[in-house]
């Protein structure tokens, strides 16, 4: 009995739906291919092109803005930033000069003990030759 009954409900529930469906797409498939007449078949044509055209318009008009926004934007910009740019490039070289001047100041004593102990080796050298 539930063989049956599962049987039953799967040819309600699966396969009618399944077939009519197949069958209507197939149908709306093919009622486009035979036109009553050259007429109907032109305007059928005319508004696909127009379904087809629209959304390449609108994504058009849509890059065509954010170009036209970006060009007004970067006309802004370069009339705007070259004296933030100079006041920036004025800033980051006051800062490189006093970066290099305490490099300098804090290996001059490296430098000076370094050379010293140079010199000292090198007179102690001579010193052991002339032995």
């Amino acid at each position: 009995m539930t063989d049956e009954r599962h049987r039953k409900e799967v040819l309600l529930q699966i396969t009618i739906p399944v077939i009519i469906f197949s069958l209507v797409t197939i149908a709306l498939a093919i009622i486009p291919i035979y036109p009553a007449t050259a007429e109907q078949d032109s305007r059928w044509a005319d508004i696909s092109v127009v379904f087809l055209l629209v959304p390449v318009i609108f994504t058009t008009l849509l890059w065509l803005v954010i170009l036209a926004v970006s060009v007004y934007a970067t006309v802004y910009l370069i009339k705007i930033l070259p004296p933030f740019f100079f006041r920036v490039y004025q800033w980051l070289s006051l800062v490189n000069n006093r970066v290099q001047l305490i490099g300098e100041i804090s290996t001059k004593p490296f430098i000076r003990i370094n050379s010293w102990m140079a010199s000292a080796n090198k007179m102690g050298e001579s010193i052991r030759r002339i032995k």
